[in-house]
């Protein structure tokens, strides 16, 4: 099993259980349930476009995609395509905890979908198009950076590079 689908089934789960609602956010304005139906949402968007542009010109798209190959971390305080620019979006889910098995089941239906659909490629708002490989190594780092936000694994975490 690769490194990205080792931490995403292994490893996401764990976390979240150390995560609660009085975890405190080490960067950024979300809240812990706000991190985790962003997260749910990006492994539903890997499986279905929802019609959200690409924000990076087309001959930026090399150089952008093999971000993902690196041991980079994302950055902090990125504001992703789609989210309000001020404030926070509101929650879809009653708690936490809703939040959370939601976010297990999109992750499991990430991988259904990709198994079921080989080659299947999906536009992602800042990489374009990616197939499976990409989505798991963009979830990897994407879940890696919010999770460490909010103490679900330390700040020194490290990455390892997928290639």
């Amino acid at each position: 099993m690769s490194t990205a689908r080792t931490f995403i089934k292994e490893e996401i789960p764990k976390a979240l259980d150390r995560i609660d609602e009085n975890s405190k956010a080490r960067f950024g304005i979300m809240t812990p349930q706000h991190m985790v139906e962003h997260l749910g949402a990006l492994f539903y968007l890997g499986r279905k476009e929802v019609g959200l542009p690409c924000i990076t010109p087309e001959d930026k798209l090399p150089e952008v995609r093999a971000f993902l190959n690196t041991d980079e971390p994302f950055w902090k305080n990125f504001k992703a395509v789609g989210v309000p620019k001020e404030g926070l979006m509101d929650l879809r889910f009653p708690s936490l905890d809703d939040a959370k098995s939601k976010l297990l089941s999109a992750m499991g239906a990430f991988y259904k979908f990709h198994e079921e659909n080989p080659g299947t490629e999906i536009l992602h708002p800042v990489f374009g198009k990616i197939g499976f490989e990409a989505w798991e190594r963009f979830h990897y780092k994407h879940c890696l950076h919010h999770l460490q936000q909010f103490g679900g694994f330390p700040e020194d975490y490290p990455i390892e590079a997928i290639h």
